[in-house]
């Protein structure tokens, strides 16, 4: 019987890329708040190609790529729906606890952590312009990444309140993962 080789479904769009004005000035700061995000950085719109890489998952590997897909149902939203991301108390509580979980039975395979502390969610359904109103984060229209590394390293020292365990952390490799 022959295999039914997978249509690959490539998408042709517009990414907005940070407008570098090329005379080694440094970008416009983006502050991030309680309330406001403020992010006024020129951007470059640039037509590119996103690669579906749907039926090569299993070739792409943390160490090589910098990301790894890991295969996980959820029964938290198998079983509620939408509703299990819209309470808040309740993704920290159920939804952290599930992740945190997904993470250390893959850690010492992928990543060699011996801890892992979940702390932190985006639900991305609100406006596209939500930068005054963070409760309701939508999509962002460019590219970015969740964490630099002095934004890491703030995170780590809000989250781990011992200054001791803190040295002491940043002295082995350490890092913060995103889970979708």
């Amino acid at each position: 019987m022959e295999t039914e080789k997978a249509v690959r479904h490539d998408l042709i769009t517009t990414i907005n890329y940070f407008h570098d004005p090329g005379d080694g000035s440094a970008p416009m700061p983006v502050y991030v708040g309680k309330d406001q995000v403020t992010n006024k950085r020129p951007m470059l719109p640039v037509t590119t190609t996103v690669t579906d890489v749907t039926s090569d998952q299993g070739s792409f590997t943390l160490d090589r790529n910098g990301f790894q897909y890991l295969k996980h149902v959820s029964e938290l939203a198998t079983s509620n729906g939408a509703e299990a991301f819209a309470d808040q108390e309740k993704m920290q509580r159920e939804l952290f606890f599930r992740v945190r979980g997904v993470v250390e039975g893959c850690a010492s395979a992928f990543t060699g952590a011996s801890r892992v502390f979940a702390f932190d969610h985006r639900v991305r359904r609100g406006p596209s312009d939500w930068h005054d109103n963070v409760r309701h984060r939508g999509p962002l229209h460019r590219a970015h990444v969740d964490q630099s590394y002095a934004g890491a390293e703030m995170v780590l020292r809000e989250k781990v309140t011992d200054a001791d365990e803190v040295w002491g952390l940043m002295q082995r490799k350490w890092g913060i993962v995103n889970v979708g």
